[in-house]
């Protein structure tokens, strides 16, 4: 799997506010034509307002894809998709959720990330969107993206490709990591079996789906 980098975007909390409501986010970043300098913990330049939602060593790096992002304006009535609208760090030209699973490793760069698990959206979407549906169009679509923990810190570029070098040894793809999140009632014993043998899903979420299967 490749992908071409369309934009880097990095943003800091700020406050959004629409139809009464009010939330602080990360979710505006803006593109930066500079490398992204990232950290095992953190991009410089970029934080998450909600550290134990988001900002864990397990999604330092946000990805989405701009073919997913297209259908997904066309879900709220038209309109240009501005890169890093949603919070992603890196606009892929595309990024197949279904084709990915947790585990997967990524050269970008100098730096190599490893899938963990996908955004899902929560309801601060309406707000950053302006729209109603807006959370309800992107659980729809099934398409959100993809998180990254950093495995080697280092610099990328938007002269980068984004390229998978190794596979997970046991398939679980981050569609249907999505897909099973939404649905809890759905996890079962096998599914905890097969994301412990896969050896990459954070601790958290290993947590919450042994929870589920007791």
């Amino acid at each position: 799997m490749e992908a071409t980098i369309v934009s880097l975007n990095i943003g800091l909390p700020q406050k959004m506010q629409w139809n009464g409501k009010e939330a602080l986010s990360s979710m505006e970043k803006t593109p930066t034509k500079e490398p992204l300098i990232v950290n095992s913990e953190n991009i410089d330049g970029d934080r998450f307002a909600n550290a134990k939602a988001h900002g864990t060593p397990d999604s330092v790096v946000y990805a989405f894809g701009m073919d997913a992002a297209s259908h997904y304006m066309e879900a709220l009535g038209g309109g240009k998709y501005t890169f890093g609208a949603l919070g992603e760090n890196l606009s892929l030209n595309s990024l197949n959720e279904e084709e990915v699973s947790v585990g997967d490793i990524f050269q970008v760069g100098n730096t190599k990330l490893q899938a963990t698990y996908p955004r899902i959206p929560c309801s601060k979407v309406n707000i950053r969107m302006k729209h109603p549906e807006g959370q309800k169009a992107m659980i729809e679509l099934g398409r959100s993206g993809v998180y990254f923990r950093v495995l080697e810190p280092g610099k990328i570029t938007l002269d980068d490709q984004f390229l998978r070098i190794e596979k997970s040894h046991s398939f679980f793809s981050i569609t249907e990591v999505y897909n099973l999140h939404l649905n809890k009632e759905n996890w079962t014993s096998e599914h905890l079996e097969r994301a412990r043998e896969n050896g990459a899903f954070p601790q958290d979420l290993l947590n919450k789906l042994s929870e589920k299967t007791k």
